[in-house]
């Protein structure tokens, strides 16, 4: 992985407003690689920066690493909200499970750039709509109420 960030960090550097495009890095990244040809087809070719947070940055820059983070700050406080504005103990723990699956996935962005590939970014996206269900949900019950 060492051999994998040098070259993030060698792309950052090379276009660090911008980025070197979303998804860019696995075909960008024998530009950016200093390791012996060898060692860089072994271990860097093809793949990804392995870390959610080099990795935006590496592709979107700091513009994008700043959209990422107004995201994940927004996500976070609309969930935990719903916990506390839940009128009922279904609400609050719906929200509790919503708050949980979205720690985990933001935990983990810090081990695995997984949730911005595949079904890695569609299940992030599936938490992300239960929270905002639960929120709906939630706040229907309460008018009703």
């Amino acid at each position: 992985r060492l051999l994998i960030w040098d070259a993030a960090f060698n792309a950052f550097s090379s276009s660090p407003m911008t980025g070197i495009g979303v998804y860019g890095f696995p075909y960008a990244s024998r530009r950016f690689s200093t390791a012996p040809e060898l060692l860089y087809r072994e271990f860097v070719e093809g793949n990804s920066p392995h870390e959610t947070f080099i990795a935006v940055l590496t592709e979107t820059g700091v513009i994008g690493g700043l959209g990422f983070a107004v995201f994940l700050v927004a996500t976070i406080r609309l969930t935990f909200r719903t916990i506390r504005q839940a009128t009922d103990d279904e609400g609050r723990k719906y929200g509790f499970v919503g708050a949980a699956a979205l720690v985990y996935c933001l935990v983990s962005m810090a081990f695995t750039d997984a949730w911005l590939w595949g079904q890695g970014i569609v299940l992030l996206g599936m938490v992300v709509g239960m929270v905002l269900a639960n929120r709906t949900l939630s706040s229907r019950r309460t008018a009703h109420a």
